[in-house]
C-alpha cells in the first residue's frame, strides 16, 4: 500500500516541475503591459472629449494604448481651441498634460 504514495509523491513532484519550467516562463512571456510613458504618447491620433480653449486652457483627449484607451488632459499646441469630437495629433508631452494639433488628413485622388 505504501507504493500508492510514492507513486503520488513522485507525480506531483513530476508535475510541480513541469509548472515551474515549461508553464510559468510561457506565461510570463505572454503577459501584455499596459503600462506606458506619456512620451511614448508623442505621435499618436487622438479624439477630443473635452473641448481644448483658447491658449491656457485644458480639455481631454481619448488615445488608443495597446489595447485599450487612455484619457489624458491636454492643451492646445498653437494656442487655437479645439472641440470637442475632433481629432488631434499629440505634438508635445509633458509630466501631466499633452499638447495637441487638429490632425488633418489630406486625399489625394489618382485619375
Amino acid at each position: 500500500m505504501q507504493w500508492i504514495y510514492w507513486i503520488c509523491g513522485i507525480g506531483l513532484a513530476i508535475a510541480a516541475l513541469v509548472a515551474c519550467f515549461i508553464y510559468l516562463p510561457s506565461m510570463q512571456r505572454a503577459e501584455v503591459s499596459t503600462g506606458f510613458s506619456m512620451q511614448d504618447l508623442v505621435g499618436k491620433i487622438g479624439e477630443v472629449t473635452v473641448a481644448i480653449p483658447a491658449k491656457g486652457g485644458y480639455g481631454e483627449v481619448l488615445i488608443k494604448v495597446g489595447g485599450s484607451f487612455t484619457n489624458q488632459i491636454a492643451g492646445s499646441f498653437s494656442g487655437e481651441p479645439i472641440p470637442e469630437g475632433e481629432r488631434v495629433v499629440i505634438i508635445k508631452a509633458e509630466p501631466h498634460t499633452l499638447y495637441v494639433s487638429l490632425f488633418d488628413v489630406v486625399e489625394t485622388r489618382k485619375g
